[in-house]
């Protein structure tokens, strides 16, 4: 059997700078996720104690502060999922952490500079996956493989690691 050529092998010893810089992207990542989390809309609607249906309106919404009380914008479509019920559960969880007495009143739709705590995710994950994708791309070891072995990078093979908040 032949000895294979040195050069064109990847040692275990060596560390991909894809797995260095993956890590690192998870780092920046996170702490990106942190910053717009930390006082935002997005963080404070998942500490609301609500779960279910209720929650998932909410992760579909907005909530703006005027001088008259609360504004609550939900997406169209999730908008005529609101019922009675749901309602009394987020008037009595934004009573208790957020509205501190203010009036609350919910709209239809969202405007247009708005984006929902899940709007905000699958834009975080879509970011993220192309982040992953372009790391793995210009990975050198990478290259190097595609070049020796013809080979074929499978784009869709390739998942951003991390958990968005």
């Amino acid at each position: 059997m032949p000895e294979p050529d040195k050069q064109s092998t990847l040692r275990n010893e060596e560390k991909s700078p894809i797995a260095e810089s993956s890590s690192q992207d998870h780092v920046e990542k996170s702490e990106l996720a942190a910053d717009v989390l930390s006082s935002g809309w997005n963080k404070q609607v998942t500490q609301l104690g609500l779960s279910g249906m209720t929650l998932n309106l909410m992760l579909n919404s907005v909530l703006e502060e005027n001088p008259d009380g609360l504004n609550l914008y939900f997406e169209a479509g999730h908008f005529r999922l609101l019922n009675p019920s749901h309602e009394g559960r987020i008037r009595e969880s934004l009573s208790k952490e957020v509205a501190q007495g203010r009036n609350i009143t919910f709209f239809e739709g969202l405007k247009p500079e708005h984006e929902s705590p899940m709007m905000w995710r699958e834009r975080v994950k879509a970011e993220m996956g192309e982040q992953a994708k372009l790391s793995v791309e210009n990975d050198p070891y990478v290259q190097q493989m595609i070049r020796e072995f013809d080979g074929v990078l499978i784009e869709n093979s390739i998942k951003a690691l991390g958990q968005i908040i």
